[in-house]
């Protein structure tokens, strides 16, 4: 424990104060949060696009302040396909970096996400500004997304202490208006009132003055007898009145559960309620309960639902405001609704059913845009949302194969690409919207080159490795064809610099970090002679760095036509041995050999950061970058290649069926998810580097069928 106290004259040096001491100081008297003037001070705004702004402003943070003189600019990441997730913009005081940031905390993607956690420990403190809706899908950040959170004195606040005048100018210019309407609108009906007064007056004043003269009291005696007369007929007439609206009214209760009544004003996003007497409700041993059948309205004064929702009702004059208990709101199908069904500013409609609200006019059936679970639909979890016109069945040779694909997806869509290739056609690409299986583009090479490896799809372009020859830009040999992927419109076809004279295929692509730098390399090799080089292709500079020598000397068990990178590692593959190689030099390093040929069907970078290798029986070896075998999984299905690992999910296929697993967060051992029918017709002979797939989606590859490539999709999503 200690006191600290200050300030105080310092003799000799002996009383020296620092930053961290004057914050201390100035914190005991300002209190933290977003200062008032203007209005608008470190307001999040959208910008109709990925992006928000931080409007100008200043804030204080436990004694120290920050100023914003314009416009701060934060950029989002991309949303995910099927999950949302909500970003929160704070202040972050970060005493490492001795400065206060603005920033954006990444969410988590979820069905129904919340916002990251404020961190306030020795290191940092943060208040929020906004907390940001990311929709699944979405490709532009709107205003009703951006929740401001600059009042909520639990995140953030408002400084209060030394404001010497917050901007009251837009209330009191409504109080004016207002009071200048009451005061000119109440002078009027006083006068309108004195003048009505005075002239009731007036009238019985003259009907009195007769009775006033002569025998005043046998006048008044005559009048109230007369009186007494007009107001016992009165009376009659009043019961009988009574007794027809009471006979009305019971008629009219009746018939009340047709009616739909407006019930005010309903408060909340997801958990709302209605303080109202209007509602039709019965007070039940302390509690409101809702009567069966019994419709009402109300607007929705808040944000837009972000997934299911409940209602209760309030009363709002009835001694100690009993309320009802919270019931689901269910669409007319009886399912849950989904983020977005509930807008703000709107009026909605609900009917009791003894055990929760039905939502009237939407929520019955499917409408444009929304989104559905294939098996919803019918009885499997795939659907096929593709179609493409077909290669002629009559004509065998034109029998098609669709052997590199991926799923990728950019600008917060998720998009299917596959090539294919046709003895008589050639190469062909093609692209389709995965939830809506829409062919977006297809597009083939010129005739002097056509595809040879994976797809990869990164910042936004796709690469795929060539062979061939193109003059108009210098291609002789191999080279990259770099696509947009939205559209399919070339972006660059680069040639690579070993003449064709010695490497007669492209033969794999992969990313590589090479340090802080990312970089595409491309296998090619010479199978007569067994020569292998690797280019190193940099996707900044669209151009390729350079080449290795040749490598084919040390590949003794096969000539490699697989690749993978982990960290500084390269690792090459025929089938019979694995090779590795380091660095940009490519210094071999070592190899793990099979016993027979056509037994390593594929190998991909795992999770736990090793290297996983599928072998012919079935059986998944996982390895250490040392080359140490940590573990062996055994998998569905014999013949299964192009491995593939995208998080903790991991894919193959086989001649039947595609195959999913989970791996473990060690990549040792996976639990089986599922297994996926398609005639894929690969084997040890027919071998694939990868198959195309996401959580949501999966493209089996085909080899030399009459038929074509099906994007199988978990969700659709509702054209029309």
């Amino acid at each position: 424990m200690a006191i600290t106290s200050g300030f105080h004259n310092s003799v000799n040096g002996d009383r020296k104060y620092n930053a961290e001491f004057f914050a201390l100081f100035f914190g005991t008297l300002i209190a933290n949060g977003v200062f008032p003037n203007p209005s608008t001070g470190l307001q999040v705004t959208a910008n109709s696009n990925m992006t928000t702004s931080v409007k100008a402003g200043k804030g204080w943070i436990n004694g120290y302040f920050i100023v914003n003189d314009g416009d701060y600019v934060l950029k989002h990441d991309n949303a995910d396909g099927v999950l949302k997730r909500i970003d929160r913009v704070v202040m972050k005081l970060n005493h490492v970096k001795r400065e206060i940031e603005v920033l954006i905390k990444k969410g988590t993607f979820a069905s129904s996400p919340v916002a990251p956690a404020l961190q306030r420990d020795a290191d940092a403190y943060e208040l929020a500004l906004a907390d940001v809706l990311i929709a699944n899908g979405a490709t532009q950040i709107t205003q009703a997304n951006i929740t401001d959170q600059r009042l909520d004195k639990t995140v953030c606040g408002i400084v209060h202490g030394t404001v010497d005048q917050v901007d009251t100018t837009t209330i009191f210019n409504q109080y004016q208006a207002w009071f200048k309407e009451i005061t000119g609108s109440t002078a009027i009906e006083i006068k309108a009132w004195q003048t009505q007064q005075k002239q009731e007056f007036d009238e019985w004043f003259a009907t009195i003055q007769g009775i006033l003269e002569g025998d005043v009291a046998a006048n008044l005696a005559a009048k109230i007898v007369d009186l007494e007369r007009k107001v016992d007929s009165k009376f009659m007439e009043t019961d009988k009145a009574i007794t027809a609206v009471d006979t009305a009214l019971k008629t009219h209760t009746k018939d009340d559960s047709g009616h739909v009544r407006f019930i005010g004003n309903a408060t909340g996003s997801d958990g709302m309620n209605c303080r109202t007497d209007l509602a039709p409700v019965d007070l039940v041993n302390g509690k409101l309960v809702p009567r069966k059948g019994h419709a009402f309205r109300f607007y929705k004064v808040d944000t837009t639902n972000q997934g299911p929702c409940t209602f209760s009702i309030v009363s709002d004059t009835l001694p100690g405001n009993p309320g009802s208990a919270m019931y689901q709101i269910l669409n007319g199908r009886g399912k849950a609704l989904k983020g977005g069904e509930l807008a703000k500013d709107s009026i909605i409609t609900l009917a009791f059913n003894g055990s929760a609200f039905i939502l009237q006019g939407e929520g019955g059936g499917y409408y444009q845009g929304d989104i559905i679970k294939a098996q919803d639909l019918v009885n499997r979890k795939y659907l096929a949302t593709n179609s493409i016109d077909p290669v002629d069945i009559n004509d065998s040779s034109k029998a098609s194969s669709f052997l590199h694909s991926e799923i990728a997806t950019v600008n917060g869509v998720e998009y299917a690409f596959a090539w294919s290739f046709t003895y008589d056609v050639g190469s062909k690409f093609h692209c389709w919207e995965v939830l809506t299986g829409k062919l977006l583009w297809a597009v083939s090479p010129s005739s002097g080159y056509s595809y040879h490896t994976r797809i990869i799809v990164y910042n936004d372009k796709l690469y795929v490795g060539v062979f061939g020859k193109d003059d108009t830009v210098g291609l002789n040999g191999y080279g990259l064809e770099i696509l947009n992927p939205i559209n399919g419109a070339r972006i660059a076809l680069v040639g690579g610099t070993v003449p064709s004279s010695y490497a007669d295929r492209a033969a794999d692509i992969c990313l590589w970090d090479n340090g802080s730098t990312k970089e595409v390399l491309l296998l090619t090799s010479n199978y007569n002679n067994g020569y292998v080089w690797i280019a190193r292709f940099n996707p900044n500079s669209g151009s390729f760095l350079g080449v290795s020598s040749n490598l084919g000397g040390n590949h003794t068990d096969g000539i490699p036509h697989k690749m993978q990178t982990v960290g500084d590692y390269i690792f090459l593959a025929s089938s019979k041995s694995m090779y590795q190689h380091k660095g940009s030099s490519f210094n071999y390093t070592g190899k793990v050999p099979f016993t027979y040929e056509y037994q390593l069907l594929g190998l991909a970078a795992n999770n736990a950061g090793g290297i996983s290798v599928i072998h012919v029986y079935g059986v998944v070896y996982v390895y250490s970058t040392s080359l140490a075998l940590l573990s062996s999984i055994g998998v569905t299905g014999n013949e299964g290649s192009g491995l593939s690992i995208k998080g903790d999910l991991m894919c193959y296929a086989t001649k039947t069926s595609v195959h999913m697993y989970r791996l473990a967060s060690d990549a040792k051992t996976a639990s089986f998810i599922e297994t996926i029918f398609a005639p894929c017709n690969v084997s040890n002979i027919t071998t694939i580097e990868n198959v195309g797939f996401s959580e949501n989606a999966v493209i089996p590859p085909l080899y030399g069928t009459k038929s074509v490539a099906q994007v199988l999709s978990k969700t659709l999503k509702i054209q029309r």
